[in-house]
Order: structure tokens, then sequence, then C-alpha cells
């Protein structure tokens, strides 16, 4: 009997603990592979060539293989699953990114669906829309975090990406105004050489800090659009978002919600009250839309975010 759906999801501990029978994430490296990884010179190695291999061949025997486009070079990565896979495989690339961040999609054969995170894209391009999701296991892996008073005002945490300098400004700002922040540019690299940088955290201590926290803030860098990790890790664990993604202002389920206050450059009149002001609780429908269950859901019945039988605020 085929086995159902593998997921090569990028970020570890994202999608674990799901506890579905049918749907296996790809496992992750043996700890001396994934410490390595981190030291510069082995990175590029074990993330584009060792990484692969050592599960490339999971993925025969299911009906469906999801890959994301978080690889440099996803498609040669795509070709190599396409030859491995029987051909009645079905096959879905999932862009987590833009589609202008790169153009690998257009070098795969016609047997790749093409979904996306971002209703901008599945405009233009014709692509499959399928949004954003949370996993709601991790609710319960944060328990004790969640129940304690939040240490912090406003938290940021990410790599660089040309967003360090808007970030160390907003932080000294805030900061100025009596807002307790906790911001990390992440760099495993730089932080042992310079100030200013600070080590990766994994995702589920990052999820430990957002429950220390009220706010989150979500920096998107130029010509970001769609809904960020940050916006579903807000919904998750019921926190208010600062957002420099002039998208939520169209988007129907978030251009009104009390809980996202879109900043425009720094545009702070009314922001420090923002963040002390009491959350409003996320609409259940809204929690439901985004969850993983309803993202798989859309995946298996080829049904885009789009239609009017899906979810509706």
């Amino acid at each position: 009997m085929r086995k159902s759906i593998f997921i090569d999801f990028p970020i570890n501990q994202y999608l674990q603990y799901l506890g579905l029978q049918n749907i296996i994430v790809r496992r992750r490296l043996p700890k001396i592979i994934r410490f390595l990884r981190k030291l510069p010179v082995f990175s590029l190695y074990i993330s584009n060539t060792k990484e692969r291999s050592m599960w490339e061949l999971d993925c025969i025997g299911y009906k469906t293989v999801v890959l994301f486009d978080t690889y440099a070079h996803y498609s040669e990565y795509a070709h190599k699953i396409e030859r491995t896979v029987s051909e009645d495989t079905r096959l879905i690339l999932y862009l987590l990114n833009p589609a202008f961040f790169s153009d690998d999609y257009t070098k795969l054969s016609n047997r790749w669906e093409i979904w996306t995170f971002a209703k901008v894209d599945s405009e233009k391009y014709g692509f499959r829309y399928g949004g954003t999701f949370y996993n709601p296991h991790l609710l319960k892996l944060t328990e004790k975090e969640n129940r304690e008073s939040k240490q912090t005002d406003v938290l940021f945490v990410g790599t660089d990406k040309g967003r360090k300098i808007y970030v160390n400004e907003l932080e000294n700002i805030l900061t100025n105004e009596g807002i307790k922040c906790d911001f990390r540019i992440v760099d495993n690299f730089k932080s042992l050489f310079y100030t200013g940088y600070s080590r990766e955290v994994s995702y589920l201590d990052l999820c430990k800090l957002i429950c220390n926290s009220k706010v989150i803030l979500d920096v998107v860098q130029e010509g970001q659009y769609g809904l960020t990790l940050r916006i579903m890790e807000a919904i998750l664990f019921g926190k208010k978002v600062i957002t420099t993604n002039k998208y939520l202002a169209k988007d129907t389920d978030f251009s009104s919600n009390e809980n996202i206050y879109i900043l425009d450059k720094y545009n702070l009149t009314e922001l420090k009250s923002f963040i002390l002001k009491p959350i409003v609780p996320y609409n259940e429908n809204l929690k439901q839309k985004y969850s993983f269950y309803s993202w798989m859901e859309r995946l298996l019945k080829n049904r885009t975010l789009n239609n009017k039988d899906e979810y509706t605020i």
C-alpha cells in the first residue's frame, strides 16, 4: 500500500509532533552533521549535497511529494526527485518566497504543480494559492511558557537580509519610549567576531521566546508580500504584530484586525499605545483557516484558498 505524503519542509521542528500516520516530514540530519552545517566551510556542501542525498530516496513510495523553494537551485533537486519517484506520483512545488526571488520554477517539467503562499503571485503567474500555515501542536510544547508572565514587550528574531540597520534604529526608538525589546539578528559565523549578532536558536526555542513576549516584530524584505510565518505564529500563540508588510492592508483577513499594526517607515504616533493595550482574541474561523490541517486539505483536494467553500471571517 502506497503511503500518502512526503513533505520536504525547511524548518526543523516546525512540523514535528503532528502525529499523522500518512504524512511524513523529512527526517533530521544526525547531530554531528547538523553541527558541521553551522560551520561556513561545510555549510554549502551539507545543505546542497549531503542533506539532499541522505533522504532523497525516502520519497519513494509516496503518492504525493511536496518540495519547498528554500534551496538554492531547487530545480536541480526537483529533477532528481522526478527521476526517483514513480510516474504517477503527484509532485508539488510550494513557494514560500515571492516568485521574483528565483526563476527556478520555470525550469520544472509540467509534472510539477506550482503552489504559492502569496495571492499576488497566484494572480500574476497563474499559480495555485494555498496561503501560509501554522502547526497547532506547537502550543502543547510551550504550555508552560504561555502561562508565565510576559518579560518582553516586542520580539524580533531573524537574519540580516538588509534589515539590520532598520531593526536597530527601531529598537533604539522603542527603548527610548520605555518599551522592553528583545531584538536578535542571528548569524552563527558573524556572532563569533562582531557585536550586534546573536547565535541562532532552534525553532522550538523561538516559540518559547514568542510566548514570553507581547508583540512580534515582522520586518519583511523589499518587495515581500504574502503572509509570513511571523503572522502565523501570532495567530497560533495569540500575539499582536508590528509589521512592515503593506500587503496586509489589502488582505481582508487582517486589514481591520486590531492585533496588527502596519508600520510605515517610522509611523510611531500610536505604536506605543498599540504595544501596551491588551490583545483581542483571534477569530476561531481565522485560526482554523490557517491551520496546517486546513492547508493540507487544500493540497489534497486541489482546492485553492480563493474558493467559496473556504473558511470566511
